[in-house]
C-alpha cells in the first residue's frame, strides 16, 4: 500500500532491490582480496624446467670436473640459482589445487635417490672390485662424497622453501636432513665395514713400514669427518670408528712390546 492508501501492484515489488545473503557477500569479498599468480605453473611442466635448469646443470658441472681431473671447488651460477628457487617458491605458493609442495618434496627425495643409484653407487662398486689397494677405495669414496656434498648442498638451496612450507608443519625431514638420510642408507651403511677395514689396514701398514711411500693421513682424517657427519642420522658411527682404532692401537703396541723387550735383551 502506498502513502495514498492504494495497494502497490505485486509486479512492482519485484523491482525492489533484494539484499544478498551474508555468505554470498563474504565469498565475493574473499575472492576480490585473493591475489592469484598471473599464470599457474603446472606440476609436470614446472618440474621439467627445474630439472633442466637446475638439477641437470649440477650433474653436468660434476661430470665436466671429473673429465678434466680438476679438484677445484664448483660454484653454481647465482642468477640461475635465483631463478630455480623462484620457480619452486611460486609452485609452493599457488592456491589449491595447484599447490605442488607435496609433489616437489617427494620429487626432491626421489632425485637424491636417483643420483646415488646412477652416479655414486656404480663408481663405488667399481672401486671396490677393481683394486686391492685400500687407498684407491679411500680416494674413490671421498671423491664420491665430495661430489655428493656439492650436489646435495645445491639441492638443499633450491628446495629450502619446502622446509618451512611443507616439511616442518608435517614433521618431515628437511631437505638437508633428507640428503644425509639417503646417503647413510644407500651408500654409507653398506660400505661402512669396507671403509673401516681400509682405515685400520692403512694405519697398521704405515706403522709396520709395509706401506709403500708415506701414507696420506688426510684420507683417514677426511673419512673421520664423514663418520661424524653420519652421526646426525643414525648410530654413533664416529664412536665406533674411534673404538676400533683404539683397539687396533692397543693390540699393535702389545705385539711390539714383546719385540722391543727381545731387542733390549
Amino acid at each position: 500500500m502506498n502513502r495514498d492508501g492504494k495497494l502497490t501492484s505485486l509486479h512492482k515489488l519485484d523491482d525492489v532491490p533484494q539484499k544478498k545473503p551474508l555468505t554470498e557477500l563474504t565469498a565475493a569479498a574473499t575472492n576480490r582480496n585473493r591475489v592469484l599468480p598471473p599464470k599457474m605453473v603446472l606440476c609436470d611442466a614446472g618440474w621439467s624446467w627445474i630439472q633442466k635448469e637446475g638439477i641437470d646443470k649440477l650433474r653436468e658441472m660434476l661430470e665436466q670436473r671429473a673429465k678434466s681431473g680438476s679438484k677445484k671447488d664448483l660454484v653454481f651460477p647465482r642468477q640461475q640459482a635465483v631463478e630455480v628457487c623462484t620457480k619452486i617458491f611460486v609452485m609452493c605458493n599457488q592456491p589449491d589445487p595447484y599447490n605442488w609442495s607435496k609433489d616437489l618434496y617427494t620429487r626432491h627425495g626421489k632425485t637424491i635417490e636417483e643420483y646415488l643409484s646412477v652416479v655414486a653407487l656404480p663408481g663405488l662398486k667399481q672401486a671396490r672390485n677393481k683394486s686391492q689397494d685400500p687407498s684407491a677405495f679411500f680416494t674413490a669414496f671421498l671423491d664420491i662424497w665430495d661430489d655428493y656434498v656439492f650436489f646435495s648442498k645445491w639441492m638443499t638451496n633450491f628446495f629450502h622453501i619446502l622446509d618451512r612450507i611443507y616439511a616442518e608443519p608435517n614433521n618431515l625431514s628437511t631437505a638437508e636432513k633428507t640428503s644425509l638420510i639417503k646417503f647413510e642408507k644407500m651408500v654409507f651403511q653398506p660400505y661402512q665395514p669396507k671403509l673401516l677395514q681400509c682405515v685400520l689396514f692403512l694405519i697398521k701398514s704405515d706403522r709396520n713400514g709395509d706401506y709403500e711411500g708415506d701414507m696420506d693421513i688426510s684420507l683417514v682424517i677426511d673419512t673421520a669427518v664423514v663418520y661424524k657427519k653420519m652421526d646426525s642420522v643414525a648410530m654413533k658411527y664416529s664412536e665406533h670408528l674411534e673404538e676400533k682404532m683404539l683397539s687396533a692401537t692397543r693390540q699393535y703396541y702389545k705385539d711390539r712390546h714383546h719385540d722391543w723387550r727381545y731387542l733390549d735383551g
